[in-house]
């Protein structure tokens, strides 16, 4: 599996459909929709492919696991909409975990260990 799969160089695609070749593994590349570029200019890349998937943001199952492990708990009604709105913005997954992330640092900076709906709000706000 190759993550942030868009970087990769139409060299370094065929020298990962060689890799593919020799090993007979499967190869998933993951990244984002302007892959299909780079691909466009490697048929014997494109010519393996058995599957593409496309997805316009994480699963919302994925996310309220996610969540629910970070809090220890489900979230209200206004934590959802803030954590489901990073989500499904730019960087997915990872926006979330920085908004969770910042509300982690919020609650510890006032000596709780449990992060609040005010915490993720202020995260949610900070705009970062």
């Amino acid at each position: 599996m190759v993550d942030e799969a868009q970087y990769l160089t139409a060299r370094h695609l065929d020298a990962l459909r060689g890799l593919r070749d020799l090993s007979g593994a499967g190869l998933a590349l993951v990244g984002a929709e302007t892959i299909t570029m780079t691909l466009a200019r490697c048929p014997q890349v494109t010519g393996r492919i058995g599957v593409r998937v496309g997805l316009a943001g994480p699963p919302q199952a994925d996310v309220d696991i996610l969540v629910e492990q970070v809090l220890g708990r489900a979230p209200s009604g206004r934590e959802t909409r803030h954590l489901t709105e990073a989500a499904a913005g730019p960087g997915g997954l990872h926006a979330l975990r920085r908004l969770l992330a910042r509300a982690w640092m919020i609650a510890r900076a006032e000596a709780r260990g449990t992060i609040t709906e005010p915490d993720i709000e202020a995260a949610a706000g900070d705009g970062s």
